[in-house]
């Protein structure tokens, strides 16, 4: 054998090292995320829970769906979402409310149809 070429026995040892190395990293890691997890789920259950979009005018209510929606929103699913949560708006009024909100900072148009809420 040539030197520094490792023996089957010798590959078969450094790589079973290795894994276990690997797996301990891996077990580890996983549970600093559970740990992450429990502690964003109780920061989140001790927030009060939202105002629900009845109780609200149409400005404000529109306002909180782009709050809560993940990705931009266009005027036909905040409609949906209005209606879904018992509001029966006109959906030709919100692209108007849209744009007053617009020009009073409270949303941004990130593309044609799309909204966000400013923070």
């Amino acid at each position: 054998m040539l030197a520094g070429m490792e023996t089957r026995t010798e590959l078969v040892a450094r790589l079973t090292r290795e894994i276990v190395e690997h797996e301990e990293l891996w077990l580890r890691e996983r549970a600093l995320a559970i740990g992450k997890r429990q502690q964003l789920e109780q920061l989140l259950s001790a927030l009060p829970a939202p105002t629900p979009l009845a109780e609200l005018t149409l400005s404000d209510a529109i306002v909180e769906i782009l709050k809560r929606a993940t990705v931009p929103l266009g005027p036909a699913a905040i409609y949906e979402q209005l209606s879904d949560e018992g509001r029966d708006d006109q959906q030709r009024s919100i692209g108007g409310v849209l744009h007053a909100l617009k020009q009073r900072g409270r949303v941004e148009r990130v593309a044609r149809g799309s909204w966000v809420a400013v923070s």
